[in-house]
């Protein structure tokens, strides 16, 4: 039943990564296939059950997924209960790290959205896994499953794969969102409990901004009193939005200052900024969404947004005790990297003088490249993140010089950062691969800024 589980996921993913009710739905492409399944899945695989009867090692082997054809690649996947009252269930899949499992840092990866499904960045961004438009299964060129092991999780309850039978069973707090998240990490940890000693990083993008803080102040706040112990050592979250009054604020100017917005379009598009954030201080969620929705994505009027109409663009590709990383892209328009600068001056927390003091470093992947991969500023255990064009092989190094390095030491050779004799020469091949793809990564950019504006959007 669990082999043929893999099949049907494959089948119904392209679905899933387009949530229906997200926020910034436009992130997610909408795909449209007709594609008949291909055999059945059978009933759901719950786990809870076997956890709570001591049945682990029986729950393991149910969870096991067969390998897609061709590739030989361990991974678990299931249903975990976080409400028995409402049967509402998370969905997991599982990646042990391919080098060194047994010490390689557990990563949790949570999608934006809200309504974003994890596999969109299990298939899409940086999972083993990606799938082409025939729909066949290709392997990932560096995938961070290499190093890490990588945990995707449906969440909240009702996104993608995850489910609930009463409408009850929804979350409607970052509260409930990270009550149901933390109960399926214990069992989670109770299922496959060598890996509990492992350290433990949450990590996700966009609305994640709100998730991360979440469950990691979730876990902070109950390992003192838990038997089960999570051992969180740091939060990562790419383009977080997390304060969206200082956000949406800034739009107008931003977009202003790349040349998106003449001086006109800005002062009206900062007028029905405005208007959603004095919406958003009354508590007036519905109607600051529908502001929102006609700024940006159009999805409530199925019509162009105001940000579509006066740019002619249809995406927005892009253009303590514990480690925190911020990341965004340098022309990420929904969250650029100025407006996170912008939402940090304004927090109340006790770097912020030292912050706004601090000097950014220029950040390389190899000490020999020429070319300037980003920019870092860190305070303390705390650092931001200024990307230029996101190649796929630079989140790579980012993540990893952040999990194992702290991002000290960045012109340091990645082989160093682990113990293992091969690593070295995957990196180098792994480098030979991608000045390969260089000219074809280009010629894709070139085309996607003559066909639709996306000039920094790399497929």
């Amino acid at each position: 039943m669990v082999g043929i589980i893999s099949k049907v996921i494959v089948s119904l993913i392209l679905f899933m990564v387009s949530p229906g009710d997200g926020l910034f739905r436009s992130i997610y492409r909408s795909t449209y296939v007709s594609m008949p399944l291909r055999g059945n899945a059978g009933r759901p695989l719950f786990l809870s059950p076997y956890i709570k009867a001591g049945k682990i090692k029986e729950g393991q082997k149910k969870s096991i997924v067969s390998p897609l054809p061709g590739m030989n690649m361990k991974s678990y996947a299931g249903y975990i209960t976080v409400n028995k009252t409402y049967n509402s269930n998370l969905f997991f899949w599982f990646f042990p790290a391919r080098i060194q499992p047994e010490s390689a840092p557990v990563v949790l990866w949570l999608q934006g959205g809200p309504g974003g499904s994890s596999m969109f960045g299990l298939f899409v961004e940086h999972g083993p896994y990606i799938i082409t438009n025939n729909m066949t299964v290709l392997a990932r060129d560096f995938p961070w499953t290499t190093t890490l092991s990588m945990l995707y999780v449906d969440n909240p309850v009702g996104t993608g794969f995850s489910f609930t039978d009463s409408i009850r069973g929804y979350a409607i707090s970052e509260d409930d969102v990270a009550q149901d998240l933390y109960s399926a990490l214990i069992q989670f940890f109770q299922l496959f409990p060598e890996y509990v000693k492992n350290a433990f990083y949450v990590t996700g993008e966009s609305y994640a901004g709100k998730y991360v803080p979440a469950i990691a102040h979730y876990i902070h706040s109950l390992n003192p009193v838990r038997e089960l112990k999570i051992h969180l050592e740091g939060i990562a979250i790419g383009d977080a939005y997390f304060d969206p009054e200082s956000i949406i604020g800034g739009y107008a100017t931003f977009l202003y200052q790349i040349g998106l917005l003449d001086e006109q379009q800005q002062q009206s598009f900062q007028n029905l900024c405005n208007k959603c954030i004095n919406y958003i201080k009354d508590q007036n969620w519905i109607k600051a969404f529908e502001i929102l929705d006609k700024l940006l994505d159009g999805d409530l009027t199925n019509d162009q947004s105001f940000f579509q109409n006066v740019t002619g663009c249809t995406n927005y590709y892009n253009f303590l005790e514990c480690e925190v990383l911020l990341y965004n892209g340098q022309l990420d328009i929904i969250v650029a990297a100025v407006l996170t600068e912008r939402s940090l001056m304004t927090m109340d927390w006790k770097g912020s003088q030292e912050y706004e003091n601090t000097q950014r470093k220029v950040w390389k992947i190899f000490k020999s490249d020429n070319d300037v991969a980003g920019y870092v500023r860190q305070v303390n255990k705390f650092h931001q993140v200024c990307k230029h064009v996101l190649l796929h092989f630079q989140s790579f190094q980012l993540f990893h010089s952040f999990i194992y390095y702290k991002l000290k030491g960045m012109y340091s050779i990645v082989a160093l950062w682990f113990k293992s004799p091969y690593i070295e020469i995957y990196f180098l091949a792994l480098k030979m691969v991608i000045f390969a793809k260089i000219p074809y990564i280009l010629l894709k950019q070139f085309h996607s800024a003559v066909v639709s504006c996306n000039s920094f959007y790399v497929n």
